[in-house]
């Protein structure tokens, strides 16, 4: 049932949710919010704050020379919301002058990111950092851990859109480890890439590859509850692989690099989804629900169905964030008014779309 709300009762609703200072954050030039640049609402938040970022299709930019460096809950619209004005909330940024990075480093260790589009590459730099939160994020680039100590990190209900390239790489050639890694309900257009780190603790569960290559140099891994449409999972060392689909034929366990075990796998098997062009990539359009009679259905080492909709978190397919109230529409009645009349703004709101 749609409920409306006011902008009031929306603003309150998240600040019960973060039990923090809220500031909001929008580029667009017509845009009304506290900060009309993501910098200018970097700069002033404290660790623990929310940054409320409004959707407007127009890259924000951190500062091109700085890092993310506080530890703060960044709140965008999602990666294809369904509203009145569907803008998403893109994320660009340079660093070093000509590299489009956007870096976090140990100060941001604790930040929480949702609903946000991260347009060029994320990296993790200077030293360790730890527990961060991706939630209905999209990231058009790879993300990268690169060679730093990194720990408690989760990517859920996200889309990594790197066409058959680097989605995610976890390379760590020293010895720090990268640890305790959560990967759930979550799209792949490419591959996992470990770069031959030893020390990986990854849990793969519930996620959809759609890219020709799956995982690389991948170590300890555990991959479960998971459909592979267009390749074979390869590329992986002393990894397990327990109930997932694969379209294409092969059998589990892969052989990759050895030492990899399988459990209740299910090869040249077609999950059927309701809408989906074997052979694509990830695109709105397509609905990744599984149709009845799905062999996909009930057989999830949870007993729910393996894929993207399975598990207790499950996929969101309109990439909206689920802790808050998404506006849908807003109508002025009475755009021309006299000096110091009243406007009638009419705003419906309704909680977000969650399958």
């Amino acid at each position: 049932m749609k409920t409306t709300i006011t902008i009031l009762a929306a603003f309150f609703f998240m600040m019960n949710v973060t039990l923090a200072t809220v500031r909001t954050v929008s580029n667009d030039p017509v845009g009304g919010s506290q900060f009309n640049s993501l910098l200018a609402g970097y700069n002033a938040s404290s660790n623990g704050d929310t940054l409320l970022v409004e959707g407007t299709n127009i890259n924000y930019s951190h500062d091109n020379q700085a890092d993310w460096n506080k530890n703060l809950v960044v709140i965008g619209i999602g990666f294809n919301p369904q509203k009145q004005s569907p803008r998403r909330t893109l994320f660009f940024n340079f660093y070093s002058c000509c590299e489009g990075v956007f870096r976090i480093t140990s100060g941001g260790s604790g930040s929480r990111f949702y609903g946000i589009s991260f347009v060029n590459e994320v990296r993790i730099g200077g030293g360790g950092v730890s527990n961060l939160t991706f939630e209905n994020c999209r990231f058009d680039a790879s993300f990268r851990t690169n060679d730093n100590t990194v720990s408690n990190f989760t990517w859920r209900n996200c889309v990594f859109n790197n066409d058959n390239g680097e989605n995610l790489d976890l390379a760590n050639s020293t010895t720090p480890f990268v640890s305790n890694m959560l990967v759930s309900n979550c799209v792949f257009d490419g591959y996992i890439d470990g770069a031959s780190n030893q020390f990986i603790t990854l849990l793969v569960d519930h996620c959809l590859f759609l890219g020709s290559s799956t995982f690389n140099q991948l170590h300890f891994a555990i991959i479960q509850n998971s459909i592979f449409m267009n390749a074979f999972p390869g590329g992986t060392t002393n990894s397990s692989f327990t109930k997932n689909i694969c379209r294409v034929a092969g059998t589990f366990p892969p052989i990759g690099g050895g030492g990899n075990s399988a459990a209740g796998n299910l090869e040249a098997t077609n999950p059927n989804f309701v809408t989906y062009t074997n052979g694509s990539f990830y695109s709105s359009s397509h609905n990744y629900h599984v149709q009845a009679g799905s062999p996909a259905i009930g057989a999830a080492t949870d007993t729910t169905e393996i894929g993207l909709h399975g598990g207790f978190t499950r996929f969101n397919e309109s990439g909206e964030v689920l802790i808050a109230p998404i506006m849908r529409t807003l109508n002025i009645s009475n755009p021309t008014i006299a000096p110091n009349g009243t406007i009638n703004v009419n705003i419906n709101a309704t909680k977000p779309t969650n399958n």
